[in-house]
């Protein structure tokens, strides 16, 4: 977004908070070390490991992936596989795109779908991590926010493969 059209506006506010999260996502990734560190230390040098390491781990990961995974797929950084390109060429390659943006936006539809029904049950049943009795609901929430945004980067890209299958001067 380097032209100056791009640069103002709503898509400077966009880089800014982009830029954000991925600062946020930076500092969860570095307390997920820490805390691991610390926990490792812990148990093995002084026989006492952190207790709710594991739990907060395993809620901050959840959080890191998902939290992640809009930017990765508005980037397209995801791994490709492409054994099938070589077989996939001329008119067939636009129709593998969208093949493939119609798989990945529907199966992240999916993902979404239950980790809204899954978030409403948890705060429904007040389910909490054992040891140190965390609400669970927050964590699967925000998880849901994460995929339900992914699930729009994609339809996105499915809308644009469509577009460009369309349109073969385009491409």
């Amino acid at each position: 977004m380097t032209s100056g059209r791009l640069a103002s506006g709503p898509f400077r506010l966009m880089a800014g908070c982009v830029r954000l999260w991925e600062t946020v996502l930076a500092a969860i990734l570095a307390a997920i070390m820490l805390l691991t560190f610390v926990d490792v230390i812990g148990r093995y040098a002084l026989n006492a490991p952190l207790r709710g390491a594991y739990e907060i781990t395993e809620l901050a990961m959840g959080v890191l992936v998902l939290g992640a995974l809009p930017m990765v797929s508005a980037r397209r950084e995801h791994i490709r596989v492409d054994l099938a390109d070589a077989l996939m060429t001329g008119r067939a390659g636009p129709l593998r795109d969208i093949l493939v943006a119609l798989a990945t936006c529907a199966i992240s539809g999916l993902v979404a779908w239950q980790l809204w029904h899954r978030a409403g049950k948890a705060l429904r049943e007040g389910d909490a991590t054992f040891l140190l009795a965390l609400p669970t609901a927050p964590f699967t929430f925000a998880m849901a926010v994460f995929v339900t945004l992914n699930t729009l980067v994609l339809a996105v890209h499915l809308i644009l493969a469509g577009r460009a299958a369309a349109m073969p001067e385009a491409r």
